[in-house]
């Protein structure tokens, strides 16, 4: 489903710390935090747009132009209608709110639709019995408002958290676009190495 996501909320910290990465680049001063963070909020945001994932808790707003609609292949359902929210894992749907047919906003009740956080993406249904409400036909008519990613940096697989250190400490050594080796030849970029650290993931997730 064809859609534009924002970020509303960003996640209260980074999946390294300052701490963590000092050590791993073996950095004793203090002088280039704010960079180093910058560097992390950066590598985070963009690992999650690769791998379409919220690595931490944040609060996202997905809006599409209608609400979807039950397909039919030789007279059976093959979907649920359900309204597939990107950034998985989902935890929660705050509010969805739709524009009326007489073009007014409107907030759908809670109790009209389901909530499913366990699969992947998440997805909302409408509840047994009901469906999706009429809308006015224009953009963005349906704003679904929710809370995605993993509940602590805790829960994050090591060998994620290790690519993010390869990562920002590519960033800190090589702060240019073009960067050029030894030899005179053309290195990567960072942003073209995480993409490389994060091929298994990508590809398993088929994303």
């Amino acid at each position: 489903m064809i859609g534009s996501l924002r970020t509303i909320t960003p996640p209260a910290e980074e999946p390294l710390s300052l701490d963590e990465v000092r050590l791993h680049l073996r950095i004793t001063q203090t002088d280039e935090e704010d960079l180093l963070q910058s560097y992390l909020s950066a590598l985070r945001i963009h690992a999650e747009k690769i791998l379409d994932l919220a690595f931490l808790t944040q609060t996202l707003e997905w809006a599409i132009d209608a609400f979807p609609v039950v397909d039919f292949c030789d007279g059976y359902e093959d979907t649920w209608a359900a309204i597939e929210l990107p950034r998985p894992p989902l935890q929660s749907v705050t509010s969805i709110t739709y524009v009326d047919p007489a073009g007014a906003p409107q907030a759908l009740s809670a109790g009209l639709y389901l909530v499913d956080t366990r699969s992947t993406p998440g997805r909302i249904v409408p509840a047994f019995g009901q469906n999706w409400p009429a809308i006015r036909e224009q953009p963005s008519s349906v704003v679904v408002k929710y809370v995605a990613g993993s509940l602590n940096v805790g829960v994050l697989p090591e060998d994620q958290k290790q690519m993010m250190r390869l990562a920002v400490g590519t960033l800190f050594q090589f702060r240019e676009g073009i960067v050029t080796g030894s030899g005179g030849e053309t290195l990567p970029h960072s942003t073209e190495l995480l993409e490389q650290f994060f091929a298994p993931y990508r590809n398993a997730l088929a994303v």
